[in-house]
Parts: structure tokens; sequence; C-alpha cells
């Protein structure tokens, strides 16, 4: 299992923490968690329609409840993959695959 946390950094831009995030070549899930406190967020595939992995977008983060979470997002498929928020342009991130080293 895998989690991004979606949140803002000291310039007040939002990032995804790991921006990139490393897996290995084995199914797995990730999960992403919005701790921003002024904007919701929907994560896709880059280029791809707004709603291909969740119904809908993570909800801004309140003080003193537990950030909004994504359902799980399988990983069958070992390409690297670009992603972005579809309700903000330019907020993106990445997963990549690596094969396990002997």
């Amino acid at each position: 299992m895998a989690v991004i946390d979606i949140k803002r950094d000291r310039a007040d831009k939002v990032i995804f923490d790991p921006e990139e995030l490393q897996m290995g070549k084995s199914p797995d899930f990730v999960f992403w968690r919005n701790f921003d406190r002024k904007e919701q967020h929907w994560i896709t595939a880059k280029d791809k329609r707004q709603n291909l992995w969740f119904k809908a977008p993570l909800a801004r983060f309140v003080d003193g409840q537990p950030p909004d979470t994504t359902t799980q997002l399988t990983l069958t498929e070992f390409d690297d993959i670009d992603y972005v928020c579809s309700l903000h342009p330019g907020e993106q991130g990445k997963i990549t695959f690596k094969s396990p080293t002997s």
C-alpha cells in the first residue's frame, strides 16, 4: 500500500508528497489524502477523463477531522503513470515502477 498526500508548501503551492512515488512491479494499491485546507482535488491520469479512477473529488481538509481519502486505486499494469488534479491545471505527480533487485 502506498499513500500520496496533497498539501501546500511554504509558498502556498499545492504539492503531492511524494511528487514521484516509486513502486515495485507487483499488484499494489495507492491512496491519495487531501490535507489542503483551501480546495478539493480530483485525481486522474494525465489526459484522461476526470472520473477515470474516482467518482468524486477529495473534500478540502478541515482541522480536527481526518483527511478525505480516495478509495484505493489498484495498480495491476506497470507502465509509469503521470497523474494530475483535474480541477487545477499544473498540479501533477508521477508513479514509477521498478523491478525488484536481486
